[in-house]
């Protein structure tokens, strides 16, 4: 649950191209890139639909760990984009550390 006053895990404005795949749909498969991220959840920008509660694998370029979450909305937007929020099955504190570091 998000409390009134806003998230509970401040998010970072960063872009980081990252792989989705679906564990329910395991031919559904996409590189995006994330618009913010926390230690708890991400907002990404697909081409595809994705289904709220969908069960997905995410994993940023550069990192050894990918992430388990589910989808909690997709936002059709103007652009033609979906932006698709995700919510991390376990917080992963190191996934902003991780994703700032500059690619190998």
């Amino acid at each position: 649950m998000i409390p009134k006053g806003g998230r509970l895990a401040k998010r970072s404005a960063l872009t980081v191209r990252v792989r989705i795949s679906s564990l329910d749909r395991p031919w559904l498969v996409e590189i995006a890139t994330t618009e913010n991220v926390s230690s708890s959840g991400v907002r990404i920008l697909t081409k595809d639909v994705w289904k709220p509660g969908e069960r997905v694998n995410i994993e940023p370029t550069g990192m050894l760990d990918s992430c388990q979450a589910h989808v909690v909305y997709c936002e059709l937007l103007r652009t033609g984009s979906t932006a698709v929020g995700l919510q991390l099955a376990k917080s992963h504190p190191d996934w902003v550390v991780e994703s700032r570091r500059p690619s190998a």
